[in-house]
């Protein structure tokens, strides 16, 4: 899609289509949150070209927003500022807007009154919502210039894509740490019960899914061996048992 590129706010042609396809391959994969919003600010400004961008989380309990990541000029770094979540700053009007918001210049705006980012000497800012998980609001992605300047039709859906992108990964990720962290207290419970634990597929082919560390001192052999020989549990079977286990197995 076709845009301008304002490299410290001067235009040069550029196109933002690079951008989004390296940050959806990276929102695909990336597990790492904090990584993923530094990324994703250093890409707004570069595909942008302006001078400040950040994206702000919603806190609970309706403080307002923080300061996530940050990528400005030295000197200008703000990650951890607390921001208003209400209609008095761009970024708490931006949550309940249902689309971009844009500032053509801060000297005659009047939709908020915060001064924050006038006191940076931004003049135009432009700002989309970020998605969380449940249909609610992770928070916003904002981008600033310290001179006046339009946000075309495609930088702005270039902003909205990308915010889509990200709240979809954040969403993942969040997933991805509940999974986690509910099979590790799965792992405590099961490794601290008297009993062994072995989950397997009924594949002849397939290695066993799990063992717990138990199976060791009961069989002979470890956790690790139970996982590498599929076979292992018919040699333990007693020779009067064996034909009608497999037989069983089969048929399962």
């Amino acid at each position: 899609m076709p845009s301008g590129h304002f490299l410290d706010d001067v235009r040069v042609d550029y196109s933002c289509h690079q951008d989004l396809v390296e940050f959806a391959g990276l929102a695909l994969r990336d597990s790492d949150a904090d990584a993923l919003l530094g990324r994703a600010v250093e890409l707004v400004a570069h595909a942008l070209g302006v001078g400040h961008v950040e994206i702000l989380q919603l806190v609970p309990g309706g403080a307002g927003l923080v300061v996530r990541a940050s990528a400005s000029r030295p000197g200008a770094v703000n990650v951890g500022e607390l921001v208003p979540g209400n209609d008095e700053s761009q970024a708490g009007y931006t949550i309940s807007a249902p689309e971009p918001v844009v500032v053509d210049d801060f000297r005659g705006e009047r939709r908020f009154t915060d001064r924050r980012l006038t006191a940076r000497r931004v003049v135009s800012s432009i700002s989309v919502a970020v998605d969380g998980a449940g249909g609610e609001a992770y928070g916003v992605l904002l981008a600033a210039a310290t001179s006046r300047r339009p946000f075309t039709r495609d930088e702005q859906h270039c902003l909205v894509v990308l915010a889509d992108l990200l709240g979809g990964a954040l969403r993942r990720i969040e997933t991805e740490g509940t999974l986690r962290a509910a099979e590790a207290r799965y792992r405590t419970l099961v490794e601290a019960l008297p009993i062994v634990t072995y989950v397997d597929e009924l594949d002849a082919t397939s290695s066993t899914i799990y063992a717990s560390p138990q199976v060791e001192s009961l069989s002979g052999y470890s956790a690790a061996e139970w996982a590498a020989d599929p076979g292992l549990f018919v040699t333990l079977l007693h020779p009067d048992d064996r034909e009608r286990v497999l037989a069983e197995h089969a048929r399962l």
